[in-house]
């Protein structure tokens, strides 16, 4: 029998939801193998569009195309213009066609990279809530955990200790997100799971703790001592306080 909420699992991952309704998916879908994987689907469809959009651009024949239209698109009333107000529209004509070749172009900046490697992190988050068997080395001891990722990983960290708080770790694993392997924690904060992904850092410049969301998802991102933690979690609050012992415990 299909799931009720499986119709909107198109909206909760394009991110079209009011905060509400995102909150109930959020906390639906975790419990739900169908929405899981649906949702698994729909992002993995956005992904490889995302990734398509960006390897190619468009061609010279359609920007003359482009160009030529803007010339013939005259009404009788613009081709009787003046001569002083085509010398002010040539330019004008030659913005718009820069601007229509520039939005063609592919996309490499910063914040392009950093949205497609959320898009890849949150993928992986997903696939935690989903799987079975979501970690590599099951234990709830960080003694474990830790030197299981020594030799896979030409850095390391550690993880901070969990007994007594209302945290409880529930593994590790490799991963990878822009062609470089990484470390992924996986937590329980309550009835949450907490995905933090660690990878080696491109400077040793320092970056405070930033909360954001993407997907619906509660992200906390930092970088300290070469290394860079991404946080991800439907949890609201539950999780703050595992990203400040991370952080403490990687201190130099």
């Amino acid at each position: 029998m299909s799931c009720e909420f499986i119709k909107q699992v198109a909206l909760y991952a394009d991110d079209e939801m009011d905060r509400a309704d995102q909150e109930k998916m959020a906390a639906h879908i975790p419990g739900c193998m169908e929405c899981t994987s649906t949702l698994a689907n729909h992002l993995d469809l956005k992904k490889a569009v995302r990734v398509s959009g960006k390897s190619f651009s468009a061609p010279p024949d359609l920007h003359a195309a482009i160009f030529r239209q803007i010339h013939q698109d005259q009404t009788p009333q613009r081709q009787g213009v003046s001569a002083w107000w085509k010398w002010i529209s040539a330019p004008v004509t030659a913005v718009l066609l820069a601007a229509v070749v520039l939005l063609s172009l592919p996309h490499t900046g910063s914040k392009d990279k950093e949205d497609a490697l959320l898009a890849e992190l949150v993928d992986q988050h997903v696939v935690a809530l989903s799987s079975a068997n979501p970690v590599d080395v099951v234990s709830e001891t960080r003694h474990t955990v830790k030197p299981w990722f020594q030799g896979k990983l030409p850095y390391t960290f550690n993880l901070p200790e969990v007994e007594g708080t209302p945290y409880k770790l529930v593994g590790g694993k490799l991963t990878y997100a822009r062609q470089t392997a990484g470390a992924e924690l996986l937590y329980m904060a309550g009835q949450h799971k907490v995905s933090v992904f660690i990878y080696q850092a491109n400077s040793r410049q320092e970056k405070p703790l930033h909360k954001f969301r993407e997907l619906s998802f509660n992200c906390t991102h930092w970088q300290q001592n070469g290394l860079e933690f991404y946080m991800l979690t439907d949890a609201q609050d539950e999780a703050d306080r595992l990203a400040t012992m991370l952080q403490e415990v990687n201190r130099s």
